[in-house]
């Protein structure tokens, strides 16, 4: 007896093609109500990020950016994507509209959680796999995220890679400002920063921090990027600059409900403080941070 293998990637072509000629708006259009009762009953609020995988036109993005959630649509129908765009541009609702293969995320996603919980083998061996199948099913988004997660976990997790990741983190710039995406270009910008900062090369951590920031947009984005700033001023015993722009990603961060940038940013501004022979403002900010590692179950972080 003999197998066929299945050519999944020609069926996605048809598939996509037969998205991409049809009149969906005609039907989707209809399902507008389905998708704010979805919002709803999901209790979606302010602060929330929510994927909308397989979004179309983009009915369920748009429901959670009406009630202020950082919303994101994912599909491979160029003209659908097209199609949500315009709709948030007319409702003046601040969605991002991603082309990519949805079977890549859950490697992604798996790669960055194990990261996150200290299996560092496991999660650089996910992230790999996510920028070959991204790389596979042509799809530039996806790929220039994969990247630049791969990149920050080779730099943060383990020590002495900062090299590869730097390089890995140069090409998901590269592929990110190819396919016009602005949050993924941020990260890279942000992480090649910390990467001169960490080898002690202060000028040109400022140059890629300053271009990180021209970029960014969200309060998430401005914490992060202020906390890696305020490390690099720690660095050139510069504590005045260092507090101020530490207090702001920490402050930043709490607004935004971004907890882990928050216990960051209270890290290094521990340690500015223990380099200034303040022990006691040093012993409480670290106890903060801890405080926030531990709610947050951020398990790498703890020392």
């Amino acid at each position: 007896m003999t197998s066929t293998a299945v050519d999944f990637e020609a069926i996605k072509d048809k598939q996509r093609a037969g998205w991409e000629t049809g009149d969906y708006p005609r039907v989707g259009n209809t399902l507008q109500i389905i998708a704010e009762l979805l919002a709803e009953a999901a209790d979606v609020r302010t602060d929330q990020r929510v994927l909308d995988v397989a979004c179309g036109q983009g009915n369920a993005a748009l429901a959670a950016a009406r009630r202020f959630a950082d919303a994101t649509g994912v599909d491979y129908a160029a003209n659908l994507l097209a199609q949500g765009r315009e709709r948030a541009v007319a409702e003046h609702l601040p969605v991002t509209f991603l082309k990519g293969d949805a079977e890549a995320l859950p490697v992604l996603q798996a790669g960055r959680a194990a990261i996150v919980a200290g299996a560092v083998d496991a999660g650089l061996k996910c992230l790999r796999r996510a920028v070959a199948e991204a790389e596979q099913c042509q799809d530039p988004v996806l790929r220039g995220r994969a990247l630049s997660a791969l990149g920050s976990a080779l730099v943060h997790a383990i020590r002495g890679r900062d090299e590869e990741g730097a390089i890995v983190l140069h090409a998901a710039i590269q592929v990110a400002t190819e396919a016009g995406d602005r949050t993924t270009s941020v990260v890279a910008h942000r992480e090649l920063g910390f990467v001169e900062v960490q080898a002690g090369r202060r000028s040109t951590a400022a140059s890629w921090l300053v271009k990180a920031l021209a970029l960014a947009e969200t309060d998430a984005e401005h914490a992060a990027i202020l906390g890696v700033r305020g490390m690099n001023s720690s660095g050139l015993d510069d504590y005045p600059a260092a507090f101020e722009r530490l207090g702001a990603s920490v402050e930043l961060a709490a607004a935004c409900g971004d907890h882990r940038q928050q216990a960051w940013s209270l890290s290094i501004m521990g340690r500015a403080h223990l380099l200034r022979d303040d022990h006691s403002q040093a012993r409480a900010t670290v106890r903060q941070s801890l405080d926030l590692v531990r709610q947050e179950r951020w398990i790498a972080f703890l020392p």
